[in-house]
């Protein structure tokens, strides 16, 4: 109660916070764009707010169309403005092309690039149902991402980039209102900035400022940062510039490293002005690492940071594109970053000194380029994300401002039902709601639908209870849900009408009669009409025999009392000679109709009744089971049309096993006697046995009865009987007669066998699916893989020591990392430690395996038999106590007698596992209808059970679960009964009727028929009441349903029911009530578990002792084997804390065995002497690859070391470089050096082959290169360049090295007028980026041999070495590669991993197949490729990978270079990222053990922009060694065979 009052507390403090604490909480993102929709952009004034969007339609061609769609928020409501502008076509990838602002009288206008020098510019003054639109033409360069701003004085300003690639800078535009524009003009403030864009701007009323951001080039390094601008003159004059981002960034020290301005990126701002000042969010990162995060800080007016610059996001992701409006009066900002693998959207709020930031994306789909806008006192956030694998669509999140309703379910009546009960159950399923359900309340009432509060009442956890309907009328339930953002539900309401009024007595119809008052026929239908319309669900009815046609006389003289004489008609007594009907109803019993449905037609048929009085009473019952009172009516019949039928066939078998029959039915003697009987199987002659009267085969004793039939040595079969009349003729009956080979005799029709439709009890077999036995058997499983694995283990002990060697070999020779190296001998000191754990646990777990396979089958048979017995003694208990239940029920319930039915319950006393018994039938005085109404019971919860607040015998109306099988399965009982005892009953009522004739005779004749009639329905009686018991007993059930085969855990309480049959009256119904027992099989299952535990006890106890046995016998034996493995195990770690291997030397070890142990010694000592080989080996391999780095010019870390990239450049150049090495050392090489203030000589070599001798000719090539150079002068030298290459091509070939030859270019640079003057030897290949074109080219300078193979003399004679110009444009690059990126090789493999050869279908071997031919095992990466990734840097779109026969049948490989700069090191990067990419490939067998190495530079490359990083990059592991490096692990690569040697010069 404690806990629930605090819960209650805190939400009521929830809940007074009001409107604020939704902003808490989100509903379920929804789409809003098109099928594609991209680039949400959004504008808000505090008031209205506008969201646009771009919605695309592609081509297949790299072209489409762009529609721009929008929602605008009037302050009130949201308006859709569907392609309100469009189409706009472009080529390439989707550009962003538009953005949008509102202004303070709510108009909108809208920017975008609708061609390559023309801005569109839309303008709406009524929320965007309609736009006036306006163009803004520039020059002849490109304009690109126009941004559209509100003025200080409301007018407008428009801002475009123009240019391309890494020429581009900020044109603007100004307009008073929105529809006239002043021409383009270059914005004074980025003028000599380089690559300016991205502005953004803001307002006080009286200035304006502009933050854009540019690049900034200090000690050779090109950093973005963001720079300010003001004008006070409505953007006619601008002030100069200041930079923002000048401050050292938080927590770092000045002068420390990468303290300095220009070691940090910053880009993307966006303003907001919040209060006196302007806030600002931005992107920020180290320029190396470039991951970026989001930055806070606050502006004056006059563009300065006035206060601290804090960092937003605190994930370690790269973070992108913020956004910002005020929430509060704080700031809120949004973002999308990877920090999760997958891009998402954040959103950050400013509390107090803290940022509290949400994930806002509610799956893993891409999500990026998030937009917030503000809504009256609240916000929604706008983003972009991925739908398909080339679509996109925008989704809206808003706060939560809703929560559904609950939903109400009747329990014990129908939905907007009628009932009797006074007492309604109604289950609730409360919402999901993405805040969560805080709470509910209620309100029950009458008449109308009522008020509910919205005051928390209940918490989830509390359930309805029941409800009280006092009075006959409707009542409804009003329930309303709260949930924690604040929100109510509409009130949800469930009706219930109680109704406990009758429904009128119908109004017999007057049949047609004779002109005595007799009905004109026997055979006749008696009619009726509801006397008011009700809700009338059918009638019940009752036609009874009352009285014989003698009668009429006693009625007729009780009608005229005191009169001497009696009117009289013609033939006696008549109803129409006295007031009949008037008489009938004061003198005669009315019959009672069932109170049951037993038609819903007005009107009843009867054919050929007997002559009689007889009496129908006919009560309507409405919807709700309220039974009426019944009309009555008195009919007399006269007419009876004699015939033959058989009602049953009783049988006795003497002690000389003869049988004898005797035949009960009518019509066998009136109009004369039966003359033959025919009893045959078909019913057709020659008949299988004949009787005749006349013969003694049978004696006719009355109309009703036929004895004296003997039937001898019958043949086994189901026999007709034939009965021939002299009046009637002959008529056989179905197959009612059936002999069986014993030669016993049985009635009834035997070609149907009553087969219960529900479900028995569930076969055997199930219990093998129980979680107890699932355990057992899987200890079983477990204990014989166990015996193999210790009879496995035990042998492979002996081996260890082999084992042991193979460790020492992969330590001594194995490339593997000194922290690796370490653990694997740290792994071989515990092979030697543990041999004797080993063969101890293993010795151990043979034991127990024996012990395991042994018990557990015996202990589960054991378990199950005695579950087994224990559960069907319990149901054949239970099954007994029913019928005894049941025989009192039938003998109590047709008189309703209250008393003893009470006295019955108590009989569960006698089995210990019931819980309580209830006897339920029919309702008292048959008010209603059904047979659910309690009569007895001793359940101390019957309360919770019926449909009233207290318990009435008779009158509460079980309500039980177990009601709808039990009400299913009664009906088809009843069914059953009536087929089976309807002909025995009516055969009953008819001997009912004759003797009620014969009651007042007294003569001989008379008192010998009433005598035989008593006999023959006693008779008759046993046969019926044998038939219901037969019935009643397939009818017995549980609920849930009892298996005795297989015992439930989890439900331990059952229902144990049994119908009561029986026959009342003249009724053809017989089910009229129920005896049930609640028992509980939890103490049955604890004297299972009690015996199962004892049994685990023993077996565990007997494997203790056998344990014990073989643990001491196993560590005997161990010790005598485990003193040499350890001495083996020290010296192997001393081999291992050896860090100069060198220093091995003559440090064996020394074993006296001469067994295995012996020869592993002797394996190790030579091993080590290969080790100490080795070690010097790779010392002298490790220094040649560092020397060989030196000549290259690259970073170097803070010990020297050279890394992997290099850059350099001026104003009018650009250098970039980079090189990774296979293994070993090799002849790949590049460099360049500055010669003068404009000219850069370089050099591109690859010698032919790999290892030492190629290392050694590489650094020959490059003592000649910089020694040429050391002393160049232009005036001097020029560009004759054939001196430096003879001069390298006649030492290579002095050397005589055979088959050894160096491939090369030379170059002098001048990078201020863009020529290139460039000689090869055997490398004639150059490619070009031409910037203005887009493309890559490839330039074929003349052919000439490699360096090494001719002297200079020769190759002088076929034209020397000459020297080609070739002129850079600003922005081209030239690309100096070797071929390891073009032939940077991957091996097709199939789906298991296995190598491929390509064997395509339909093609013949070596014919061509995409990049490969027909028996190729593998692919290059080839030149097309490497010119497309270039050419997707540098225009900023994005690139996908295709490998051919990829066992990844449907994997994508999608780079985004979109959000590239376009320089050559972002070019080079992806070069080596792709290629990387190309080479790697997942294995579901990897483990962390298998790694890729990678460059850390490449890493955060592919982080930004390849789109499965997630995937393929996802487990990363540090290098231990090398900073520089990192690990991906849980993949595979092929191998790199060639050097990764590129570099890369940009004219600027």
């Amino acid at each position: 109660m404690k806990k629930r009052l605090i819960a209650y507390f805190f939400i009521g403090l929830l809940f007074s916070l009001g409107a604020s604490a939704r902003d808490f909480y989100w509903e379920n993102p929804e789409q809003v764009g098109g099928v594609d929709s991209r680039f949400p952009s959004s504008s808000t004034n505090g008031n209205a707010s506008v969201v646009i969007w771009q919605e695309v339609k592609e081509n297949g061609d790299d072209s489409g169309i762009i529609w721009l769609s929008a929602r605008v928020f009037d302050g009130n409501e949201w308006h859709l403005r569907e392609r309100f502008a469009g189409p706009i076509a472009y080529a390439g990838d989707v550009p962003s092309v538009a953005s949008v602002t509102i202004d303070a009288k709510n108009r909108i206008l809208v920017s975008a690039a609708a061609a390559v020098d023309t801005i569109s510019v839309w303008s709406s003054t009524d929320w965007g149902a309609s736009f006036t639109a306006a163009r803004i033409r520039g020059q002849t360069d490109k304009l690109l991402a126009p941004r559209v701003f509100v003025r200080s004085d409301g007018g407008y300003l428009l801002f475009a980039t123009r240019g391309s690639e890494d020429n581009f800078t900020l044109d603007y535009s100004r307009s008073d209102n929105g529809t006239e524009w002043a021409p383009l003009q270059p914005f004074g403030p980025a003028s000599g900035r380089k690559r300016a864009f991205l502005p953004m701007h803001a307002t006080d009323g009286r200035s304006d400022i502009i933050v854009f951001q540019a690049f900034l080039d200090v000690n050779n390094r090109s950093s973005y940062q963001l720079y300010s601008t003001v004008s006070t003159d409505r953007g006619f004059s601008w002030s100069s510039v200041s930079m923002l981002t000048g401050f050292v960034e938080p927590g770092l020290a000045a002068g420390s490293p990468g303290s300095t301005p220009e070691s940090w990126h910053n880009q993307r701002a966006r303003l907001l002005r919040l209060g006196k000042n302007i806030s600002m969010v931005w992107e920020r990162a180290r320029t190396s690492s470039e991951r970026y995060g989001i930055y806070y800080a606050t502006l004056d007016f006059r563009g300065d940071l006035v206060g601290p610059v804090e960092r937003v996001s605190s994930g370690d992701g790269y973070c992108f594109d913020p956004d910002i409006v005020s929430l509060d009066g704080n700031p809120a900002v949004v973002w999308f970053d990877n920090r999760r693998g997958s891009n998402r959207v954040y959103l950050a709020r400013k509390e107090g000194l803290l940022w509290a930031e949400t994930d806002l994306s509610k799956n893993a789909s891409e999500s990026v380029f998030g937009r917030i806008v503000n809504i009256g006192n609240s916000i929604e956030v706008y983003w972009q994300q991925q739908a398909g694998k080339k679509t996109f669509r925008i989704v809206r999140l808003a706060p939560d401002r809703s929560v559904p309703g609950a939903r109400l379910m009747p329990v014990n009546f129908a939905s907007g039902g009628r009932g009797r009960g006074d007492l309604v159950r109604i289950g609730m399923s409360l919402p999901e709601d993405s805040s969560g359900v805080a709470g509910y309340s209620w309100v029950w009432a009458e008449g109308i639908k009522p008020e509910v509060p919205s005051q928390i009442q209940y918490l989830p956890q509390d359930k309805l209870p029941s409800f009280e309907a006092t009075s006959d009328g409707t009542w409804y339930l009003g329930v309303r849900v709260a949930d924690y953002a604040g929100n109510w539900s509409p009130p949800s309401f469930v009706e219930y009408t109680r109704d406990n009024a009758p429904p009128a007595a119908p109004v017999i119809q007057n049949p047609e009669t004779d002109n005595k008052g007799y009905l004109a026929s026997n055979t006749f239908n008696l009619s009726w009409r509801p006397s008011e319309s009700d809700d009338i669900a059918g009638y019940a009815w009752s036609f009874e025999y009352i009285a014989p046609t003698d009668y009429l006389a006693v009625l007729a003289r009780q009608g005229y009392p005191g009169s001497a004489s009696v009117p009289v008609s013609a033939g006696g007594v008549a109803p129409s000679s006295f007031d009949f009907e008037t008489v009938a109803k004061s003198r005669l019993k009315a019959p009672v109709p069932p109170a049951r449905v037993m038609t819903k037609d007005e009107f009843v048929s009867f054919n050929n009744m007997d002559d009689g009085i007889y009496a129908l009473s006919v009560a309507a019952i409405d919807t709700v089971g309220n039974v009426g009172a019944p009309a009555v009516r008195y009919f007399v019949l006269n007419k009876y049309v004699p015939f033959t039928y058989i009602t049953y066939i009783d049988s006795k078998v003497d002690e000389a096993g003869s049988v004898t029959l005797s035949i009960i039915g009518r019509g066998f003697a009136e109009n004369g006697l039966l003359s033959d009987i025919y009893i045959d199987r078909d019913g057709t002659a020659p008949y299988d046995i004949v009787l005749s009267r006349k013969d003694g085969g049978f004696t006719v004793a009355n109309d009703r009865l036929v004895t004296g039939i003997t039937l001898e040595d019958t043949d086994v079969g189901e026999y007709r009987v034939g009965l021939a009349h002299p009046a009637r003729g002959l008529a056989f009956s179905k197959p009612i007669l059936g002999v069986t080979s014993t030669g016993t005799v049985k009635f009834g029709d035997y070609r149907y066998d009553f087969v219960p439709p529900w479900k028995e009890t569930a076969p055997e077999r199930l219990r093998f699916f129980r979680p107890d036995t699932i355990f057992l058997y899987s200890v079983l499983l477990f204990a014989l893989l166990a015996l193999f694995l210790s009879m496995y283990g035990i042998a492979s002990t002996a081996q260890d020591s082999i084992s042991i060697r193979n460790e020492v070999r992969a330590l001594i020779t194995g490339d593997i990392m000194p922290s690796e190296k370490k653990k694997r001998s740290v792994s071989l000191r515990k092979k030697g430690v543990g041999l004797r754990f080993k063969l101890a646990f293993f010795t151990t777990t043979l034991v127990i395996s024996v012990v395991l396979i042994v018990s557990i089958p015996l202990g589960i048979r054991f378990s199950a038999n005695q579950e087994k017995t224990l559960a069907l003694g319990l149901e054949s208990r239970v099954q007994v106590l029913l019928e005894s239940l049941a025989s009192g029920a039938r003998a109590y319930l047709p008189s309703q007698n209250i008393l003893e039915l009470g006295f019955l319950p108590a009989q569960m006393s006698a089995l210990d596992e019931a819980m309580s018994a209830t006897i339920t039938g029919n309702g008292l005085d048959n008010a209603a209808t059904g047979i659910g109404f309690v009569w007895a019971t001793n359940d101390a919860r019957i309360k919770d059970k019926i449909d009233n607040s207290e318990y009435t015998p008779g009158r509460s109306l079980y309500t039980g679960p177990e009601n709808a099988d039990i009400d299913s399965r009664f009906k088809v009982l009843d069914e059953e009964a009536q087929r089976a005892v309807g002909e025995l009953s009516v055969g009953i009522t008819s001997l009912t009727q004759e003797g009620i004739k014969l009651a007042l005779k007294t003569d001989s004749d008379s008192v010998r028929r009433r005598d035989e009639i008593q006999t023959i329905s006693r008779q008759l009686e046993e046969k019926l009441n044998a038939e219901l018991a037969r019935i009643s007993s397939s009818g017995s059930g549980s609920y849930p349903q009892y298996n005795p085969l297989s015992l439930s855990r989890d439900v331990t309480r059952y229902v144990f029911y049994k119908p009561v049959l029986y026959r009342m009256g003249s009724e053809n119904s017989y089910v009229h009530g129920t005896v049930r027992v609640e028992i509980s099989t939890e103490s049955l299952l604890k004297s299972v578990m009690s015996e199962r535990r004892a049994l685990v006890g023993t077996t565990a106890l007997i494997a203790l002792i056998a344990v014990l046995i073989g643990v001491v016998g196993a560590l005997v034996l161990a010790s005598i084997i485990i003193s040499p493995v350890r001495r083996l195990a020290a010296h192997v770690e001393m081999i291992r804390d050896t860090e100069d291997k060198e220093s091995l030397e003559g440090k064996d070890i020394k074993l006296r065995s001469r067994d295995e142990i012996g020869l592993l010694g002797e394996t190790i000592n030579d091993m080590t002497h290969g080790l100490v080989k080795a070690a010097a080996a790779s010392k002298d391999l490790t220094v040649g690859k560092e020397v060989q780095k030196m000549f290259i010019p690259l970073e170097t870390d803070s010990s020297g070391r050279k890394l992997t990239c290099g850059s350099s450049g001026d104003a009018n150049a650009e250098f970039f470089g980079y090189y990774e090495g296979a293994k070993g050392v090799s002849g790949d090489y590049f460099d360049y050096i500055k010669l003068d203030d404009r000219h850069y000589s370089l050099i591109k070599c690859d010698v032919a082959g790999k290892g030492v001798p190629a290392a050694l000719i590489m650094v020959e090539v490059a003592t000649l290169f910089l020694d040429y150079f050391k002393d160049w002068k232009y005036a001097k030298h020029g560009y004759k360049l054939e001196i430096i290459v003879s001069r390298i091509n006649d030492l290579i070939e002095s050397r005589g090295f055979k088959g050894r030859f160096a491939a090369f270019t030379i170059a002098i640079f001048d990078s201020i007028s863009g020529d290139m003057y460039i000689c090869n030897a055997g490398d004639n290949l150059v490619h070009v980026y031409d910037a203005v074109a887009r493309k890559m080219k490839l330039i074929t300078l003349p052919e000439c041999s490699a360096a090494g193979v001719f002297p200079s003399f020769m190759v002088d004679m076929k034209g020397g070495f000459k020297v080609v110009k070739q002129h850079l444009n600003p922005g081209d690059v030239v690309f100096f590669y070797t071929d390891g990126i073009e032939e940077a090789k991957r091996f097709f493999r199939t789906e298991d991993l296995a190598v491929y050869t390509c064997a395509e279908s339909g093609l013949e071997k070596e014919a061509p197949h995409g990049n490969h031919s027909v028996g190729q095992d593998n692919e290059e990466l080839g030149p097309e490729r490497v010119n497309a990734i270039i050419e997707a840097v540098f225009s900023r779109r994005s690139y996908s990978l295709t490998k051919w026969h990829n066992p990844e049948l449907d994997a994508e490989y999608d780079f985004d270079f979109s959000t590239c700069e376009g320089t050559i090191e972002e070019a080079i990067l992806a070069l080596v990222s792709v290629e990387k990419v190309f080479r790697m490939y997942r294995d579901r067998k990897a483990t962390e053990f298998d790694r890729v190495q990678v460059d850390r530079k490449v890493d955060t490359f592919l982080n930004r922009h390849f789109r499965q990083y997630g995937v393929y990059c996802g487990n990363r592991k540090d290098h231990p060694e090398y900073s520089e490096y990192l690990y991906y692990t849980n993949v595979r690569e092929d191998a790199q065979y060639d050097d990764l040697t590129i570099l890369g010069i940009r004219k600027r």
